[in-house]
């Protein structure tokens, strides 16, 4: 979810100037900007198991600090 790399530069949409697109096509953004800083401010992760155990994992920006945390919860499998 950390991943810079950006897209192909002739994959772009160019619905916004080229150059600012293609740092835009990266899963995670973090770049600076005439208005001030522009980028990712959540990412979030979801994982279901057989056995019932479901993970919710975030991770925030909270003031220029990420944070994370994971919730877990068990359900019960009935045949």
């Amino acid at each position: 979810m950390m991943d810079t790399t950006e897209g192909y530069f002739s994959m772009v949409p160019r619905i916004y100037p080229p150059e600012m697109e293609y740092h835009l096509s990266a899963v995670y953004i973090d770049i600076s900007c005439p208005q001030g800083r522009y980028g990712t401010r959540n990412q979030s992760a979801l994982s279901v198991k057989s056995n019932g155990e479901v993970c919710f994992y975030e991770r925030y920006l909270d003031k220029d600090l990420w944070k994370e945390q994971t919730i877990t919860y068990q359900f019960e499998i009935t045949k």
